[in-house]
C-alpha cells in the first residue's frame, strides 16, 4: 500500500515538473521562439529575477535603468568606500563574499589555509573588528538566514522562487542585494549556497562555471544552485535584449540615495514615491517587517557593533489575475524605513541613534548597525532589545487613487550575554630607574566566571621611551596594531576564575625618559571552556621610573700655579637615588684640560692620573677627592673651566658613567721672590703680644744686608708701639728660611678681627740694593679673657646661713692659673663669709665648681638679690689680672616654716577614685603633740574623702621627723591631667601646751590619665544575608593595668545581629594587647555598605572595681549578598526528537551547611523533563555535587540554546527551610546524528529522477 502511494506521488510530481520545464523559453539546443519574435541559436539559461528586478512578458527588466545599483551611503560614514562590514576597502571583509581560490569560505576573514573559529579572532588570536561575523565559525543551519552576511545554507529556497542560480552583479554582490546605511551588506535570499568551501579545482558556489565545448546546462534553466554557467553572448549578461530574459546581473529598478528611476517604481529614502502605476483593478496589501540579530552573542564589558537584520515579508491582500506586478510591489514595499534600537531589559547601552534603511521591497533583507556597550557586570543570559521600525507604505492602489500611510512597529530582538574571560589589573610593582634595566611585577585577576586554559599575557609599551624586554613601544595608531612593539610574552597556562597571576618582566626607561608615568598595555590570549581561542581587551596600566642616578660637585678648588705641579680637589656627592659601587672621579679632556698627555700639548692643565677612587658611595654620601695635575710654563694665569665625570658600578654590577660635572678653578701666577710660609700671631685684645713671620728666599741668589720690615695699617694694632718696625737679618742664602718676630699690641678698642699687615724685604745682591714687592698678610687678636658663671643655685634664707653654688668656666682664649672667685653683694644684710673662693688653674673652655658661703641678717628682706662675681687670675707671663664682672640673680627665702610637704604620691585616674599619699616633715626645733594633718581641695573636679577636705591624726612629732598620711581622692570625669591646687594644714600643741596651726602648705596634685583603649587591625568577613566574623586587636593604652577585661559589642541596627556580644580579653597590662573575634550576622534587609560598630571594654582596675571604657568605634566592610548556589550545566545538549541527560554542577557558595537539599528543574517548549527532581542529603560549604536530569527535545525544535530553569529547597542549620531563587541553564538543541551521505542525498536524487521523467512526458505530450 505504501509503495503504491509512493509511486502515485512520483508520477504526479513528475508530470507537474515536466509541464513547467516544457514551457516557453526552455528547450533543447534548437531555436527558441517567444511572443516577442526574438530567437537565439543557443539555449539561454532562464534566471528568475531578484525582488529588485521587475520583468515584462518578454523577460526584460522593467524600466531602462540598467546601471549597477548605487550603494546607499551612511551619512556618518562617508570618509572612505565601504565593502560591507565597516572594514577599509583594502582589508578583509566578513560580509557576503563569494569565496574564491584565494579567499576562505568559512564566513570570516582568516587567511587561506587557516580556520576561523568564529570567536571574533583570527587564527592567531587577534581581535576582529565588526559586529556581523559568526560566533561559532560554522555554516548557518539549513533554512536559516546566514548570520555572517554570507550565502544561505543547504536547502534554502531563494525568495524569488528561482532555481538558485545567480549571476553576480558587476560589484560582486547578488542581484537582489541592497546596501544599508550602516555599511553592512543587505541580504536577499536569492543566492543559495551550500555554505561550504568548494572542493579543490571546483568553482566556488555562486561563480560562473565555463561549460565544456558544445555543452549547455543540463536543466535548461539557470544552472544548478552554486554552479552557475558562464553566460554566452546574448544570454542576458548585460542589459536584457529582446527575447532573452535578464539574468539578474543588473539591479533593475533599485536605486541609490537621491536618485529616481525613469519609471519611478522604487524611490530613494525620504523621497517621493513617484507616479503610481496605472491600475484598473484595486490592489491592496501591506509590508510585514520583522527584525533579528544574526550575531546575537556578546560578552560583558565589550563595546561592539551589533547588526540588526530587517526582513520585509509583505503580502498582497486584494488583487486579481490582471493585477499589475508593479502595483503589487508598490503596496508591499516599505518606504523610508528607519530603525531605532533601545535597551529593553538588556544590560547594555545603545550608543547609536536612528539608522535609515531606505526602501525595502517584499522579500528583501536590509541590515542596520548599532554601537552598543555591554555592562561590565552583566549576568550571562538571554535578553531582549527593542527595535522600533518606522516606515511608510501604500495600502491600496486603484485606477483613481492610492493611499499612503505611516506605520511603526516594535520588534523584540534577542541578545545573548555569554561569560568569557575578563581581567583586571590588581597591582603594579615597578622597580625602575631612568637609564637602567629594572623589573615590573604585574598582578592580573581573572574576574570572569570561566576557567581558562592555554592563557598567555603580552605586555607592550606605548612609547619608545620605555623598553619592555628590550623592545620599543607601539608605533602604530590602530587599536589592534599587532605588529607594533613586540613586548614581553609570558605563558600562564590554566587560569581559573577569580585567580590572580603575577607576571614579571624587565623594562628599561631610556635616558631620554622623564620621571613621569608611562603607559603599558597587557593583552591576554586564552582558550575558553568551549575550546575557542580568544583575546581580551587591552588592559592599560602605568609605571613611573625613579630619577636618573645623579652626582653633584662642590667645594671645587685648584692649587694651581704656572710652571708647577698642583692639585684639583673638591667633594663629590651621590645625589641618589641608588648607591654607587667602586666610584672614581676623573677629568675629561677638553679645550683647556688634557688627561695623561704624552708629548706636547696645548692644554692649560694636564692631569697626572687618569682617575681617583671614591670607593663606594651610598645615596646622600659625600667623598673628597684630589687629582694631581701639572700646569705648563706657558699657561696663562686665570680661571679654567674643567669637566669631571664619575665612573661607577650600578646595583647590577654594570659599569656606568655620570653626566659631566662642570666647574672652574683658578691658576695663579708664579710665586714672588719671597714666600711667606707662616704667620704666627700671639696677641689678645687689650694685651701685648708677638707676631712671627717665616720667609723663604726664592730670589735665586744669596743675599746680604737683608732687613725685614712690618707695617700695620690700623691704629688699633701697634708694631713695637708704633705703626711699623724692622728686623735685621744679614746674610740670607738662596732657598733658606728666616723667622723674624715683632712685638705687637692690640689696644682695648680692638676687636676680634683681621688687621692688615704689609711685609717688605730690603737686601743687597751682587752689590745692588733691591727691595721686594710688598707681601700682604694679616693677624687676628684673640678675644679678651672672659669667664662665665653658670648653673647657679642658692640656699639663702632670712636670719640664717646659706650658700651660693655654681660653676666658673674659662670662655677666653688663653689658659689662666691661680684663679679665684670674688663677689660683691651691694647689700649690708647679705654678706660673704670670706673675700674670695679659690678656683685654681683653668684651661680654655675648662670649668670648675664653687661654693660661696653667705650670712643673712634677721632683718633681711626676702626676695631676689643680684650678686656680681669676678675672676682674678695670672696670665702666662705671670701678670695678675681681674676679669670683667658677671652678674647673677639669686633668691632670698623667707624665714623657715615649721612644717613642709616633702613627697606626694597620686594613684587616682581621671574619672576614678584612688589615693593621695603625703609625706610631711617637722622643721621646728621642738617636739609637738596631738598633731593633725588636714587636706583641702580648691577645685570641684578634685574631692578629698568624698568632700572638699579631710583630716588625719599624727600625734607626737619630733623635730626633723617625716610622717606619711593617706587620703581618698576622687577625680571627676570632666577633670583633666593637670595640676590642681590643694593645701595642707598642721594643727598641734607645742611644748608650752599652747594649741597652734601652721601656715597653709600649698602644692599641686596631678591625677593620672583616664584608662584608655584602642582597637586596631579590624577586618571582617561580613556579607549581606550571611554570618561573618569581625576580628581585630584591643590595646590597653594605660596608664594602669587592668584585669578580667571583656570586649562588648553594642549595636542598635536591626540589620546587624551580633551572634555573641562579649569576648573575654583577660588581663591587660599597660601597653599590652589581645586579639578578638566576634561573630556577626547581616540580615537580608541589610545593605552592602560599611558599618560603624561600637565597642566598650569592661575591666577591673587595680582596686578591684569594675568599670567600662569610653565607646570605641571600628569601621567594617559589608560585602554584597551572593547567590546561595553556583549552578552551571555540563554536557547540556539534547538532539531534536531525542532524550538526553543534562548534568548540573551545583556548589554551595556560602558558609552554612545545608541539609535535605531538593533540586527541581522546569522546562518549556520545546524541552520536556522526565525526572525533574534530585535530592542531596547534606551539602557542606563550598561542596560541589553533580545532578543528572533526563531532558527531551521536540522533533520539530529548532537548533538553538533553550533555557532550563532550576530551583532548590533546603534546610538551614537553624532548622528553617528556604526556597532559592530560580537559576537558568542553557541547553543546546542539536540536530540528530545523520545516517550517512546516502541518506542525505537520496531525496535530491529522487527529485532529479522525477524532474527528468516529467520532462520526457512533457515533450511527448507537446509533440503529440
Amino acid at each position: 500500500m505504501k509503495r503504491r502511494a509512493l509511486l502515485l506521488a512520483i508520477a504526479v510530481t513528475a508530470i507537474g515538473a515536466g509541464l513547467l520545464l516544457a514551457g516557453p523559453g526552455t528547450g533543447d539546443a534548437g531555436t527558441v521562439a517567444d511572443d516577442c519574435d526574438a530567437t537565439d541559436s543557443t539555449t539561454t539559461p532562464r534566471v528568475t529575477p531578484s525582488p529588485t528586478t521587475l520583468t515584462d512578458d518578454c523577460g526584460e527588466a522593467g524600466g531602462d535603468d540598467s546601471d549597477a545599483e548605487t550603494p546607499i551611503v551612511d551619512p556618518e560614514e562617508t570618509d572612505a568606500p565601504d565593502d560591507g562590514d565597516g572594514a577599509p576597502p583594502d582589508e578583509s571583509d566578513d560580509g557576503p563574499v563569494t569565496p574564491t581560490d584565494d579567499e576562505p569560505a568559512n564566513g570570516g576573514d582568516s587567511p587561506p589555509g587557516e580556520s576561523d573559529d568564529g570567536d571574533g579572532t583570527s587564527a592567531d588570536g587577534d581581535e576582529l573588528v565588526g559586529g556581523d561575523e559568526p560566533t561559532d565559525g560554522e555554516t548557518p543551519a539549513d533554512g536559516e538566514t546566514p548570520a555572517d552576511g554570507g550565502v544561505p545554507g543547504d536547502g534554502e529556497t531563494p525568495a524569488d522562487g528561482g532555481d538558485g542560480g545567480v549571476t553576480p552583479t558587476a560589484d560582486g554582490s547578488s542581484p537582489g542585494e541592497q546596501t544599508p546605511t550602516d555599511g553592512v551588506p543587505v541580504e536577499t535570499p536569492s543566492a543559495p549556497s551550500d555554505g561550504e568551501s568548494p572542493a579543490d579545482g571546483d568553482t566556488p558556489a555562486g561563480e560562473p562555471t565555463t561549460p565544456e565545448s558544445g555543452t549547455t546546462p543540463t536543466d535548461g534553466g539557470g544552472g544548478t544552485p552554486g554552479n552557475q554557467t558562464t553566460p554566452t553572448p546574448g544570454d542576458g549578461t548585460g542589459t536584457p535584449t529582446d527575447g532573452v530574459p535578464g539574468d539578474g546581473t543588473d539591479p533593475g529598478n533599485q536605486t541609490g540615495p537621491g536618485s529616481q528611476p525613469d519609471d519611478g517604481n522604487q524611490t530613494t529614502p525620504g523621497g517621493d514615491a513617484g507616479p503610481t502605476p496605472e491600475q484598473t483593478e484595486p490592489v491592496a496589501g501591506e509590508p510585514d517587517l520583522e527584525a533579528f540579530a544574526p550575531n546575537r552573542t556578546v560578552q560583558p564589558g565589550v563595546d561592539r557593533r551589533l547588526a540588526i537584520s530587517v526582513v520585509n515579508s509583505g503580502t498582497v491582500e486584494d488583487g486579481g489575475t490582471g493585477t499589475d506586478p508593479e502595483a503589487e510591489q508598490a503596496v508591499t514595499t516599505a518606504r523610508n524605513v528607519r530603525v531605532t534600537l533601545t535597551e529593553g531589559d538588556a544590560p547594555v547601552t545603545v550608543e547609536s541613534g536612528t539608522v535609515p534603511l531606505g526602501d525595502l521591497q517584499s522579500g528583501a533583507v536590509s541590515r542596520a548597525g548599532f554601537d552598543i556597550a555591554v555592562d561590565d557586570d552583566a549576568d550571562p543570559g538571554t535578553y531582549e532589545l527593542d527595535a522600533e521600525i518606522e516606515y511608510e507604505f501604500t495600502e491600496e492602489i486603484d485606477a483613481n487613487d492610492s493611499d499612503r500611510d505611516e506605520e511603526s512597529v516594535t520588534v523584540p530582538v534577542e541578545l545573548v550575554v555569554t561569560e568569557q574571560g575578563r581581567f583586571e589589573v590588581e597591582s603594579v610593582d615597578a622597580d625602575l630607574q631612568i637609564g637602567e634595566q629594572g623589573t615590573v611585577e604585574l598582578d592580573l585577576e581573572n574576574t570572569g566566571s570561566a576557567d581558562l586554559t592555554e592563557a598567555s599575557v603580552l605586555i607592550r609599551s606605548q612609547t619608545g621611551a620605555l623598553l619592555v624586554d628590550g623592545s620599543a613601544g607601539r608605533q602604530g595608531t590602530g587599536e589592534n596594531d599587532g605588529a607594533a612593539g613586540a613586548g614581553a610574552s609570558r605563558f600562564i597556562g590554566d587560569w581559573d576564575a577569580g585567580d590572580t597571576e603575577s607576571i614579571t618582566f624587565s623594562a628599561t626607561p631610556t635616558n631620554r625618559s622623564a620621571t613621569q608615568e608611562y603607559a603599558l598595555e597587557a593583552v591576554v590570549r586564552y582558550v575558553d571552556p568551549d575550546g575557542d581561542r580568544r583575546r581580551s581587551r587591552d588592559l592599560t596600566f602605568g609605571v613611573t621610573p625613579e630619577e636618573e642616578q645623579e652626582f653633584s660637585l662642590s667645594d671645587l678648588e685648584g692649587d694651581l700655579e704656572v710652571d708647577a705641579d698642583g692639585t684639583i680637589s673638591g667633594e663629590i656627592t651621590n645625589e641618589g637615588p641608588d648607591p654607587a659601587t667602586d666610584a672614581a672621579v676623573r677629568l675629561v679632556t677638553g679645550a683647556d684640560v688634557a688627561v695623561t698627555a704624552t708629548g706636547e700639548t696645548d692644554a692649560t692643565v694636564v692631569a697626572r692620573r687618569e682617575s681617583v677612587s671614591l670607593s663606594d658611595l651610598d645615596a646622600g654620601e659625600t667623598a673628597d677627592f684630589e687629582i694631581p695635575v701639572t700646569v705648563p710654563d706657558d699657561a696663562e694665569p686665570g680661571p679654567v673651566q674643567v669637566r669631571l665625570v664619575v665612573d661607577y658600578l650600578n646595583a647590577d654590577g654594570d659599569p656606568r658613567e655620570s653626566r659631566p660635572l662642570r666647574g672652574s678653578v683658578e691658576i695663579d701666577d708664579e710665586e714672588p721672590d719671597f714666600d711667606l710660609d707662616e704667620v704666627d700671631g700671639d696677641v689678645q685684645v687689650g694685651e701685648a703680644g708677638t707676631v712671627s713671620l717665616e720667609l723663604d728666599n726664592e730670589v735665586g741668589e744669596d743675599l746680604t744686608e737683608a732687613r725685614v720690615s712690618l707695617t700695620s695699617r690700623s691704629g688699633d694694632l701697634l708694631v713695637d708701639g708704633s705703626a711699623n718696625a724692622s728686623r735685621f737679618v744679614g746674610d740670607w742664602e738662596d732657598g733658606d728660611s728666616e723667622t723674624v718676630t715683632f712685638d705687637v699690641t692690640a689696644t682695648n678698642d680692638s676687636t676680634v678681627a683681621e688687621y692688615p699687615l704689609t711685609v717688605r724685604v730690603a737686601y743687597t745682591v751682587d752689590g745692588d740694593d733691591e727691595r721686594s714687592d710688598p707681601i700682604r698678610t694679616s693677624v687676628e687678636p684673640d678675644a679678651e679673657q672672659a669667664f662665665t658663671i653658670r648653673n647657679v643655685s642658692a640656699t639663702l634664707r632670712v636670719g640664717d646661713d646659706g650658700t651660693v653654688e655654681g660653676r666658673v668656666e674659662n670662655t677666653g682664649s688663653r689658659n689662666v692659673s691661680n684663679a679665684a672667685l670674688v663677689v660683691e653683694t651691694g647689700d649690708e644684710t647679705v654678706t660673704a663669709d670670706r673675700p674670695s673662693v679659690p678656683i685654681g688653674d683653668l684651661a680654655v673652655n675648662e670649668s670648675e665648681s664653687f661654693t660661696y658661703p653667705f650670712e643673712l641678717a634677721d632683718d633681711a628682706e626676702p626676695g631676689p638679690r643680684q650678686l656680681r662675681f669676678a675672676v682674678e687670675y695670672e696670665t702666662e707671663d705671670g701678670d695678675r689680672r681681674r676679669s670683667d664682672r658677671d652678674t647673677v640673680t639669686v633668691t632670698v627665702s623667707a624665714e623657715r616654716d615649721g612644717f613642709a610637704v616633702v613627697d606626694t604620691t597620686v594613684e587616682t585616674q581621671v574619672g576614678d577614685t584612688g589615693t593621695l599619699t603625703l609625706t610631711v616633715v617637722n622643721r621646728r626645733s621642738e617636739t609637738v603633740s596631738d598633731a593633725r594633718v588636714g587636706l583641702r581641695s580648691n577645685s570641684a573636679e578634685l574631692t578629698v574623702g568624698g568632700a572638699d577636705n579631710s583630716t588625719r591624726f599624727v600625734g607626737g612629732w619630733d623635730p626633723g621627723e617625716n610622717r606619711t598620711v593617706e587620703y581618698e581622692l576622687r577625680a571627676a570625669n570632666d577633670s583633666a591631667v593637670q595640676a590642681y591646687a590643694v593645701r595642707a594644714l598642721v594643727a598641734y600643741t607645742d611644748d608650752g601646751g599652747d594649741d597652734r596651726e601652721s601656715d597653709p602648705i600649698r602644692f599641686g596634685v596631678v591625677p593620672l590619665a583616664e584608662q584608655a583603649f584602642t582597637i586596631a587591625n579590624v577586618t571582617s568577613t561580613l556579607r549581606v544575608a550571611e554570618e561573618g566574623v569581625v576580628e581585630g586587636r584591643v590595646r590597653n593604652e594605660g596608664p594602669g593595668n587592668v584585669t578580667a577585661a571583656v570586649l562588648r559589642l553594642e549595636t542598635d541596627t536591626e540589620t546587624t545581629n551580633p551572634q555573641e556580644t562579649e569576648f573575654a580579653l583577660g588581663d591587660l597590662g599597660a601597653g599590652g594587647s589581645s586579639p578578638f573575634s566576634v561573630p556577626v550576622e547581616i540580615t537580608e534587609d541589610g545593605a552592602a555598605t560599611p558599618r560603624l560598630l561600637s565597642f566598650r571594654v569592661a575591666y577591673a582596675d587595680d582596686g578591684g572595681d569594675r568599670t567600662a571604657s569610653d565607646e570605641l568605634t571600628a569601621r567594617v566592610r559589608v560585602r554584597p549578598e551572593r547567590d546561595r548556589f553556583a549552578v552551571r550545566g555540563v554536557e547540556a545538549a539534547v538532539a531534536q526528537g531525542e532524550t538526553g541527560t543534562v548534568t548540573l554542577v551545583v556548589r554551595n557558595v556560602r558558609n552554612d551547611t545545608l541539609r535535605d537539599v531538593n533540586a527541581k528543574v522546569f522546562a518549556d517548549d520545546p524541552l520536556d523533563t522526565g525526572d525533574d527532581e534530585a535530592f542531596v542529603p547534606v551539602l557542606e560549604p563550598n561542596e560541589t555535587v553533580r545532578l543528572d536530569f533526563d531532558v527531551s527535545a521536540a522533533g520539530d525544535a529548532s537548533t538553538r540554546t533553550v533555557p532550563l530553569r532550576a530551583d532548590f529547597e533546603y534546610e538551614l542549620p537553624d532548622g528553617d527551610t528556604e526556597l532559592s531563587e530560580t537559576y537558568q541553564i542553557g541547553v543546546n538543541v542539536t540536530e540528530p546524528e545523520e545516517d550517512g551521505l546516502i541518506s542525505r542525498l537520496w531525496p535530491l536524487g529522487l527529485v532529479t529522477l522525477l524532474a527528468l521523467t516529467g520532462g520526457l512526458v512533457g515533450r511527448r505530450f507537446r509533440s503529440e
